[in-house]
């Protein structure tokens, strides 16, 4: 399956060596599986390889690719990826420091757990304009997101 370029194979493979799972642990074989798999899309894969590349973890540490990669999945929906993104900007980790961007983001990382104490801090930061802005960028990326699941057929 994977050796043959199926996406969602390419990233099991990667989780199967990244957790040590029925051979030795190995960073870099999880990452060149993760690279594979989100290369054709796959934003699962997206996340993890974009976390590797944030820790240096199987790859250089590269803020700019761990950013981007982080960002493809958070667009296509992923939560997770949307409440690392929206700690990026927070923390100004591999991206200058944003504080709507940070609300945005944990905004609509609604089916993770912690995004609304991410939410509370940067609103703590912001004016209520500033906040209303990120509650406006949030509605309009949600119905980009909407979109494009429903062309994917999600």
């Amino acid at each position: 399956m994977a050796d043959r370029g199926d996406a969602k194979g390419q990233f099991l493979l990667g989780v199967l060596n990244y957790q040590g799972r029925g051979a030795e642990q190995d960073y870099a074989e999880a990452a060149k599986w993760y690279l594979k798999a989100a290369e054709q899309g796959e934003s699962d894969a997206q996340r993890y390889i974009g976390m590797m590349y944030a820790e240096g973890q199987g790859v250089a540490k590269d803020d700019k690719e761990a950013f981007k990669l982080s960002r493809k999945a958070a667009d296509r929906g992923e939560s997770v990826a949307q409440f690392n993104l929206g700690v990026m900007y927070y923390e100004g980790k591999c991206i200058t420091q944003d504080y709507i961007q940070a609300y945005m983001w944990a905004s609509l990382a609604s089916s993770y757990a912690p995004p609304k104490s991410l939410k509370d801090m940067a609103a703590a930061k912001m004016s209520s304009y500033q906040i209303e802005e990120a509650q406006r960028l949030a509605r309009g990326k949600a119905e980009d997101i909407d979109r494009l699941k429903a062309t994917r057929g999600n």
